[in-house]
């Protein structure tokens, strides 16, 4: 059975932010993110919670390295329509091709 899901190209194309993104220790890179939806926490014996905490998705093919502490200037409609510096507090390292940050 094949992936029916769309590619990431596309999800960036259609939901992207401009963003700049500046590695922990690096130069600030010129690009865009995708804000993510809010996931569900599933632990063993609990009931199941949303985690609130924002997350963008960043291409890794225009920024290279992700590493925590990084920052992201970036507007987050609808709360934040005017761009803000976001820090990246944990990068989850799910797909080949783009960084997960979980960001306050």
């Amino acid at each position: 059975m094949s992936d029916i899901r769309p590619s990431n190209a596309v999800i960036f194309a259609a939901l992207s932010q401009a963003a700049t993104v500046t590695p922990a220790g690096g130069s600030p890179v010129t690009t865009t993110v995708v804000w993510l939806a809010p996931t569900t926490n599933r632990l063993q014996g609990l009931e199941p919670m949303e985690d609130l905490r924002p997350r963008c998705a960043v291409r890794r093919d225009l920024v290279a390295t992700l590493p925590v502490g990084s920052t992201i200037s970036a507007a987050r409609p609808p709360e934040f329509a005017s761009p803000r510096t976001w820090i990246v507090d944990r990068v989850e390292d799910l797909d080949p091709d783009v960084f997960y940050a979980q960001v306050h």
